[in-house]
């Protein structure tokens, strides 16, 4: 997380006052306690694409994806372990260095709870 301190204070150190940073991630409290074993999947009439979590023993979260062609049985798999950013070290990290700090579920102002599927906070200097 430390990258993500470091982003925070560069952010900080180029707004003007009053200046705004918005962050949008998805809900890891929601993910966290709920546990999906995948996001929905996406498919068009080209291609199949599958987002699953795979929780480790150590509580981290490895997000593997699958993009299938839907044509030729050809497929490429990444996978990546997130940085879990839940809303509490958020919360902590971005009040410290910001005036106003608001979180929303959603781009139509919507509250922040545990369930909603995005964080979006806004950090205003």
């Amino acid at each position: 997380q430390e990258g993500v301190i470091s982003f925070f204070d560069q952010a900080k150190h180029l707004l003007k006052p009053g200046g705004k940073l918005i962050v949008q991630i998805v809900n890891y409290d929601n993910i966290m306690s709920h546990r999906p074993a995948s996001l929905p999947l996406i498919t068009t009439t080209n291609y199949t694409f599958r987002r699953l979590y795979e929780y480790t023993g150590a509580g981290n979260v490895r997000f593997v994806t699958h993009l299938a062609n839907n044509f030729n049985d050809g497929v490429v798999i990444q996978s990546t372990l997130l940085l879990l950013c839940e809303k509490s070290f958020l919360d902590k990290e971005l009040s410290s260095r910001f005036g106003k700090v608001a979180f929303y579920g959603s781009f139509d102002g919507s509250a922040w709870d545990k369930d909603t599927f995005h964080t979006i906070v806004v950090a205003q200097k």
